[in-house]
């Protein structure tokens, strides 16, 4: 894969051709564009998702101005529930 994204007909040739060279599991990490591209194809058999929450605002400002933070705050995970196909993330304040 090169740096720059895919065309609208690249991932599905790339994922054949990597296919027809025998590789059955194949690793895709990027951005949006790239997951795009992967589901607008059907291409994704398994997703790993990765979240790592942050409360952040665009950029500094005074407290009259906005409720938006300054600095982004890191956010702790507290508790993980699941049921059926959805996953229940609560997170709490961590350190400022």
């Amino acid at each position: 894969m090169r740096q720059g994204g895919l065309t609208n007909r690249e991932a599905p040739l790339l994922i054949a051709t990597l296919r027809d060279r025998g590789l059955r599991r194949i690793l895709c990490e990027g951005g949006p564009t790239l997951l795009d591209e992967l589901i607008v194809h059907d291409l994704i058999d398994e997703m790993c998702l990765t979240l790592a929450p942050r409360m952040a605002g665009p950029q500094p400002l005074t407290r009259e101005q906005s409720c938006l933070l300054d600095m982004p705050r890191k956010l702790t995970l507290e508790h993980v529930l699941s049921h059926e196909d959805y996953l229940y993330l609560r997170y709490g304040r961590g350190p400022k």
